[in-house]
């Protein structure tokens, strides 16, 4: 039974001399054309995508100001570096911050809730209460300008903080910078690396 079924399918892949020339035919004009599409494609000139912008949420720091994440942590980066560059033994060091997730800002909203009750019953005796909720929300806006009111912003959540530092080699001066990054930024320990700086 396997030798016939065997059979019929090389019977099925089975060539004639009468196709032979036909299939070569088909096969060289096959193998011409992806040569053709490849070389064709090795003469094309590369073609600019366009990048996309970059999106940078904007903050409001404690002044006021409004400034981009990237400024908001380009500056925290620099405060950092500052303050911890004045511990003794520290020396230079270089501080990297790396965000979870951006700002959130939760706005005042306006809640209007209708609720309605209905009562079926059935020929049989039985009752069916149907109880339907309707909850629509608006954004509440400050009258003239309108702008949405804010109830609550969160600043951007730090994900991990790298202090590289010429000091660091020291355990104890490692110590006070794991524990003044940790005090500053409240950051859980196993986010924080404390390096020693290369090339000493």
């Amino acid at each position: 039974m396997v030798d016939e079924k065997k059979k019929n399918f090389l019977g099925i892949l089975k060539v004639t001399k009468d196709q032979m020339p036909f299939i070569v035919k088909m096969l060289t004009v096959a193998f011409i054309g992806i040569l053709v599409l490849n070389l064709a494609s090795l003469f094309q000139k590369p073609t600019s995508q366009p990048q996309p912008e970059s999106f940078s949420p904007i903050i409001e720091n404690e002044n006021g100001r409004k400034e981009t994440v990237l400024e908001y942590d380009a500056g925290l980066e620099a405060g950092l570096e500052r303050i911890l560059g004045e511990i003794v033994g520290v020396g230079k060091v270089s501080v990297s911050v790396v965000y979870a997730e951006g700002p959130t800002r939760e706005y005042a909203v306006n809640v209007s809730s209708t609720q309605r009750d209905t009562e079926e019953s059935d020929q049989a005796g039985g009752v069916r209460t149907t109880k339907e909720i309707t909850e629509n929300g608006e954004v509440v806006l400050l009258e003239g300008n309108q702008q949405p009111v804010m109830v609550k912003e969160s600043m951007p959540k730090i994900q991990g903080v790298l202090v590289v530092a010429d000091g660091a080699e020291d355990p104890l001066i490692k110590e006070k910078l794991f524990k003044a990054v940790q005090g500053l930024l409240q950051v859980p320990a196993h986010r924080i690396t404390v390096c020693t700086r290369g090339g000493r």
